[in-house]
Order: structure tokens, then sequence, then C-alpha cells
């Protein structure tokens, strides 16, 4: 009995992990034309539409919605859920994203280098799967 006590309470555990980086993806990007400009507007689509080379445009407090590089601005990026480090990391051109982290402050074009089903964040969550 105490085995399977422990068996119900692992799994309750992991379930509710589960459940936490699953809020943490999103499904909808605004897609920029090339040449990207923060300026212009873009269309919004479903992030597993993206393709690699993609322009995806993150503005101030939202989710960067797929992993990538910074090819235009600068911002404040929460990458505590993968990290932990508990202060926001200044992004430029040239730095890499990634998916489920927090556009803290800032707008910023990325240029995607992963589809959405090896991004890190559905990486994470396999890995907890299989655990």
């Amino acid at each position: 009995m105490l085995g399977k006590l422990l068996e119900s309470f692992s799994k309750k555990q992991t379930v509710d992990k589960l459940s936490q980086l699953a809020s943490l993806k999103v499904t909808k990007a605004i897609l920029m034309e090339a040449p990207p400009k923060l300026e212009k507007m873009g269309v919004e689509t479903d992030v597993d539409l993206l393709c690699i080379g993609d322009f995806v445009k993150v503005q101030n407090g939202s989710i960067i919605p797929i992993d990538g590089t910074v090819v235009l601005g600068t911002g404040l990026v929460n990458e505590s859920m993968l990290t932990g480090e508990s202060r926001p990391q200044h992004k430029e051109s040239g730095s890499k994203v990634y998916g489920g982290t927090l556009l803290f402050r800032g707008g910023i074009i990325i240029k995607v280098e992963k589809l959405a089903e090896n991004a890190a964040i559905n990486q994470i969550m396999k890995l907890v799967e299989t655990a």
C-alpha cells in the first residue's frame, strides 16, 4: 500500500509540473515579412506553422513563442523558467532566446531557428513526461 501511495503521489506531481510547463507554451506568434522592421505590423499566425528562417515580432510583456536569435531590437528577458536565474537577461542582436521565456522590457524581432516540436520547452516537457 505504501508503494501505491508513493506512486500516485509522484504521478500527481508529474501531472502538475507538465501542466505548469504547458501554460508557458504560446500558440500564436506575430509573423513579419522580410526585411523585418520593429515599426511594421505583422500577421498573427499559429506557432506550429512557423518555419526555420521566419521572422517573429515579440512585444514588450509578451512570452517569446519559439526558439531563435534576435535580429533587431533589444530587451530584458526573464529566463528563470529555464535557467533559474532570477535577474532578467539583456538580449540584443545575435543573442539566443527561447520559447516560453518572458520579454520583460523592450521589443525584438527574432529569426526562428527551431521548429515548434524541437523547441526547448517541448524538449523539457518530453523529458518530464518520460521521467
